[in-house]
This record gives structure tokens, sequence and C-alpha cells, in this order.
């Protein structure tokens, strides 16, 4: 006999009391299960649906599913996995965030020709659009760092990119998800398959964040792997702020407002006199 279709809907409910009770009384193994349930019911709804996965709105809930309503912008989407990620990031990443934790799709190939767009925009109209999608900056030359995307409403430290920026920054990113995952968690719903697979493929990065004996790729423990990611970025912040804040101060003398948001353009060889006769 083939379930109903209330069926699942109603097994999730139980499950998410069962979460709820699982995080108030520090049950770990009873609460990864049932998001293990959680996760296996929401992508199999997702497949008899034809596909289509839930947009999660800002706690990770299903919403409605991307069929029901036309997609927002692709720069709105990319402003809002830029928010969740807290610092700079590249295209990929931006399309896997933003599909994992929103539900609704974003094509890497539509994100690489927006930072002109946002350039050319903010040349006809001003900042009125605010905050644009611009470029995050070499530290020594400030040119726009290839495939690197930011927002324009953030500090300019925040878009320099030195030394040490690329690891800090991606600590950014894994704690803003970590936090974001607990978030959901403890609203007493489950993360999407997909946000649980990033978020553990980037545990395995950052050492420390796994206890001995969990296995080659477990679901990390939330709380040891921010705690992991925070000490290792303390070893890092001072250096990291240093070459920020000095790259910084030397764009805002060096460039005009406009280029400090989308980069320097390429020095030119300008050819001698006598090359001209």
């Amino acid at each position: 006999m083939t379930p109903s279709p209330e069926e699942p809907r109603a097994r999730a409910a139980e499950l998410r009391a069962v979460l709820r009770d699982a995080i108030r009384s520090r049950d770990r193994a009873l609460a990864a299960r049932a998001r293990r349930e959680l996760r296996t019911i929401e992508a199999a709804r997702a497949a008899a649906t034809g596909g289509a996965t839930g947009a999660r709105g800002e706690r990770g809930g299903i919403d409605r599913t991307t069929a029901d309503r036309p997609l927002p912008p692709a720069r709105d989407r990319v402003r809002r996995a830029l928010v969740l990620l807290g610092a700079p990031a590249a295209p990929k990443l931006l399309s896997t965030v933003h599909e994992a934790f929103f539900g609704e799709p974003l094509i890497p190939s539509r994100i690489a020709s927006l930072r002109r767009d946002e350039e050319r925009s903010f040349a006809a109209k001003g900042p009125a659009r605010a905050p644009y999608v611009c470029a995050a900056l070499t530290h020594d030359r400030f040119a726009p760092v290839r495939g690197l995307l930011a927002l324009s409403d953030r500090p300019l430290e925040y878009r320099v990119i030195g030394p040490l920026g690329p690891r800090v920054d991606h600590l950014t990113h894994i704690r803003n998800l970590a936090v974001r995952v607990r978030e959901i968690r403890a609203a007493g719903d489950a993360e999407s398959p997909a946000a649980a697979g990033l978020l553990r493929r980037f545990a395995l990065t950052v050492p420390g964040s796994h206890r001995i004996g969990d296995g080659p790729a477990p679901d990390p423990d939330l709380d040891l792997l921010i705690r992991a990611v925070e000490a290792e970025a303390l070893v890092h912040r001072d250096a990291d702020d240093r070459h920020r804040r000095a790259a910084a101060a030397r764009a805002r003398a060096q460039l005009p407002f406009e280029r400090q948001l989308f980069g320097a353009t390429p020095l030119q060889v300008i050819r001698p006199v006598t090359d001209l006769t």
C-alpha cells in the first residue's frame, strides 16, 4: 500500500518534537538519530515532488517550494549568501551555500558576470542601490581578487585579502554556518542534507573539531566545532588585523571610493616619446 502523503508529514512533526526534547536533555545520540531521519524524510518528500527543494526560511524551516514563486534576482541571492557566510566568497561556494540553506538554486555562471554588472550600475546610479556586490581586493595592489565577491556596505578591512586572509575568511565561513545550523536545530528543525554535508566537509578542515574515535566523516558536534574554529582564528587574528588595517588605510589614501569597491584599474605601459617618432 502506498503511504499517505500525510504520514511523512506527521512523522516529521513527531521527530521535531523528539529533537526538541533531545536538545533540552542534551541527549546527543538521540538528537543525531532524529536529525538523520528528518533529513531522510525531507529528501524523500523532495524527490516525490519532482526534485523541487523547499525554500528555507531564515531559521531553516521549509516555507514553500521554489515552483510556487519566482526566484529573487541573482543579486539578492548572492547578497543573502554573503551575509550568511560573513566574509568574501567565490561563486561556487555562494551557489552551494544558498541552495543548501535557502533551498533556491544559484548558478555559478550567473554570478561570474555580476560584479561587472554591479560596477556599471554604480557608475550610473552611485550608491543609491547599495549595498552592491563588489570585489575583494589584494592587499598590495588593490586589484580585484579573481572570482572573489564581497559586499560594499562592509568595512574596507573586511574586503582586503592579506596573506592570512583566505584562511581567516574560511574560518569565518565555517563558524557562521555552524551557528546557523545550531539555530535551526534549536528551533526544533533539521538542516537540509546539503547543509549537513557541507558543514561535515568543512569541519574536516579544522584541527580539533572532532573527538578521537568519531570516525572518518562524522556529523560534527557544533559546539566543539565552533570552539575549534574560534581557537584557530585567535592564533591568526592579530597579524591578520594588522595586515588588513594597514592595507585599508593605504587604499583609502590612494583610491577614489569607486575603486575601493571594485578594485584599482590595471597599470598601462606608456611608450616613450622616442618610440613614437
